[in-house]
């Protein structure tokens, strides 16, 4: 059971270090619509220098994409947590709509990669522990066959000595 909590509690740290990989926002049905928010966006990476430095340093591109019957700009491929925290501060007064969504199947890797070189560490350092114990477990075996060794030595020396104490009386 113990296992089992630390699995989950290092699952959710393992997800929460864990950085976005798209922003979407101005979501809508109508397809107009978002052009125009596409034009809106154009315009504020070309008045704000500091997301045209993030767009030009980081490479961000962003699309229009379908979601059944809904329009959303999106802005992929973004693996710097502070570029995401800037994107959405900078967007944000002008999309109020913004979320991020994480890829799920990165995260999913990167957990099980995280899980297994956890699991190998763990393995060698209970191995090591049990070894540990062992020789210590050897060591006081050895010291308690020297201990009855040396009661047994001092049981026979009174004895002697009750045998000679009773032969004088």
């Amino acid at each position: 059971m113990k296992n089992i909590k630390f699995l989950i509690l290092f699952i959710f740290l393992v997800l929460s270090k864990s950085y976005a990989e798209m922003i979407i926002f101005g979501v809508t049905k109508e397809e107009t619509v978002v052009n125009n928010n596409i034009k809106k966006l154009e315009k504020i990476f070309l008045d704000n220098k500091e997301l045209s430095n993030l767009k030009n340093n980081y490479h961000l591109n962003y699309l229009k994409d379908q979601f059944g019957d809904n329009y959303a700009i999106s802005i992929s491929d973004i693996n710097d947590t502070m570029v995401l925290k800037s994107l959405i501060i900078l967007l944000k007064p002008t999309f109020n709509d913004i979320f991020v969504v994480s890829s799920v199947e990165k995260n999913i890797v990167d957990i099980k990669n995280r899980v297994e070189d956890s699991f190998t560490a763990k393995t060698f350092f209970i191995i090591i522990l049990g070894l540990f114990g062992l020789i210590l477990l050897y060591k006081l075996f050895r010291k308690l066959i020297y201990i009855n060794k040396i009661q047994k030595n001092f049981k026979d020396n009174q004895d002697i000595l009750q045998d000679k104490i009773d032969n004088i009386s």
